[in-house]
Order: structure tokens, then sequence, then C-alpha cells
């Protein structure tokens, strides 16, 4: 690993930063901002910082990267004037490569003024040269708890080191993406805690009624079939009356996690309501037959001793079944069929399973 001690910085311009350049930056801020105020896409805003930070220093080119911890590496997420290619080849730096990787290894700003020769870009020299890229100045992106999760950069087509304006422009930069970084995390978290059940982290109800009746009008498209398995936790009542409802809780978030961990492509998990889960499935083959399959796979933490605690309890299951286009045409129909034939499966003995097809044809 290289040593940051290796690293110096051009001494920074002593002179102050003049007025005018002062105005610049503050009309750059308050653009962004007044964007910002009207937009939720992030994506969008990082364009415009890049943009505005490529006015006030001509003749180069910004860009935002991200670390991504899983493979230590950093992927562009904005480069509005790169061209294609070289956003294409930059993708996937390794941290410590580069500016950028340096900036984020050693969470230090890094002001490289000759890539031909300095020793931080000598792993990706090769790109610097094809795409003339002959200085770039890195610093660090920073998370709320001021941890380094990607890079700005002005990547330069002349060797030059930056003056005390532009390193000002930097700092500010990079400062505004962390607030866009922040803003879209928070967002997100929004978004998450409205769309799931906030003690099994499942879809809620609402949630998973909207992507079902989605997949249901893929599954009308295409002529095929898809199923909805309503599963109703069949002695749960007894469960929170004799070990109180912190172990209640405990066994509907090991059974969620262990559907959620089962789930497949082409199906959806949900969290009902109180001890009851809805799987939806699209069958490949015979519906019956892909629905054993899921059942076996899906539900097969029912009837194993789950630890609730100092008890150990085992939760049976009823569920019930139904089938589009047999049984019924609209989400609704099918949940309400899939409901009937789960209490049919409760009357007559629990711990099964039930058709609604077998409930009709009985009937």
């Amino acid at each position: 690993m290289t040593d940051i001690s290796d690293f110096k910085n051009p001494d920074k311009d002593s002179q102050p930063i003049p007025a005018d350049s002062i105005e610049a930056l503050l009309d750059m801020q308050t653009e962004l901002l007044a964007e910002a105020a009207c937009s939720d896409d992030h994506s969008e805003l990082l364009d415009s910082l890049c943009l505005l930070a490529e006015k006030l220093v001509p003749e180069s080119a910004a860009s935002v990267m991200t670390l991504n911890p899983a493979d230590e590496k950093l992927y562009i997420r904005a480069a509005p004037s790169l061209p294609r290619e070289a956003a294409i080849a930059i993708n996937g730096i390794e941290v410590g490569e580069g500016s950028c990787g340096n900036a984020v290894l050693h969470d230090q700003e890094m002001y490289v003024s000759n890539t031909s020769e300095d020793k931080r870009w000598e792993n990706i020299r090769e790109f610097a040269e094809f795409f003339n890229i002959s200085a770039c100045w890195s610093i660090p992106i920073h998370n709320a708890q001021n941890q380094a999760i990607g890079s700005f950069s002005l990547s330069s087509f002349e060797n030059r080191i930056p003056d005390n304006f532009q390193r000002k422009l930097l700092n500010i930069c990079a400062s505004m993406a962390g607030i866009i970084f922040e803003r879209e995390q928070h967002i997100k978290e929004l978004k998450h805690l409205a769309d799931h059940d906030s003690l099994t982290d499942l879809m809620n109800r609402r949630k998973f009624s909207e992507d079902a009746e989605l997949l249901l009008r893929q599954v009308k498209r295409s002529e095929g079939k898809m199923a909805l398995i309503f599963i109703d936790i069949d002695n749960f009542k007894w469960i929170n009356d004799d070990y109180g409802h912190e172990a209640g809780d405990e066994v509907l978030k090991v059974v969620a996690k262990s559907l959620q961990e089962h789930c497949r492509d082409n199906e959806l998990v949900c969290r009902w309501g109180g001890d009851e889960f809805i799987l939806a499935i699209v069958c490949k083959e015979d519906c019956q037959t892909d629905v054993r399959a899921v059942v076996k796979r899906n539900l097969r933490i029912f009837g194993k001793p789950i630890e609730t605690g100092a008890n150990e309890v085992i939760a049976k299951m009823s569920c019930g079944v139904s089938v589009y286009p047999s049984d019924a045409d609209n989400f609704d129909s099918l949940v309400h069929c899939a409901d009937q034939a789960m209490l049919n499966a409760k009357s007559t003995g629990r711990n099964k399973m039930s058709y609604y097809q077998n409930i009709k044809q009985a009937s």
C-alpha cells in the first residue's frame, strides 16, 4: 500500500480568493440548491453539480464516483462531460488507484498535476494517455458519519495545480455531493418504511397489492397463470397467551425471515396483517405442482422449534390457494378466494393446505 507521506500536494496559493470568484461560488451553490428544492432526481442533481463546476474551471471535466464496499471499487455516478468510452474505462477502479482512488483510500484531497509522471496514476496511466487526462484533482465525499464514500474530481486536459479558488470549489462540490447522497439515502429509507412492515420488514399490504397487481397484468399479457398462497399461523393466539407478545413477535420475525430467504424471482411475499402472510407466484407448469414446490421450499420453518427467549415453540400453519384464471380474474377476488380456502383448511383440521378450486367443486 502506498504511504500518504509519498504524496506532497503543491503549496497552496497564498493569495486570497478574489471577490468575483467568491460570488461565482455563491451563485453556483444558489443555483444547485434551487434545483434541489424542485427535484428528487439525485442523478440529475449530481450532473448539474458537475456542469456548474466545469463552468468555473475551463478545460476540465468533473465527475462523482462512489465506493462500493462489497468489492472496494469506485464507480461513476455522474460524469456528464466525460466521453462514454472514458466513463466505461474508468468505472470500477480500485481504491488506491488514480486521484479518486487515493482520495478515498487516504481520506484526503489528492492534487495530481501530471498524470504521466505521478505514481498515484501508474496503474491507470494508459487510461490517462488515451483520453488526454493531464491533471486530476480529487477530494473525498463524506457521509453523515464522516466516512469517505466516494470522490469529487476535476480532470484537466493540461498540466496544472489548483489555486485557492479551485481548491475551495472542490471542497464545496464534495460537500454538496455528500448532502445530495444523504438526502437520497433518507428518501430511500422513508420509502422503505412506507412500503414495509415495521416488525418483519416484509412488504406491507399496500405495497404487495401494488406489486401483485402489476405481476398479474404481466401474467395476463403472457396468457400465463398466477397463484396466491394465503398463510395463517394456527396456534398464534396460544403462543401469545402462553408465552407473551414478545414471543409472538419473535415467531413472526422468524417466519418472515424464512419466507423472504426462500423467495425467488417472480415471487412476492408480504405480511398481510396479524399472523397472516401471502405469497404470490407465477406458475411455470401446472399450478398445483408449482404451489407444492413453493410450499415445500418456503414453509419448512413451520413444524420446527423456534426459539423465543427462554422457550421454544412450534408454529403450525393453514394455507389456502387461489389461481388465476381458474378461480378469479382480478387481484381482490384472488385474495378473497385464497382467504376462503385458508379458512376451509382451518375448519377441516388445521395444519393443512386447501385449494379454492376444490371448495368450488365440492359445493
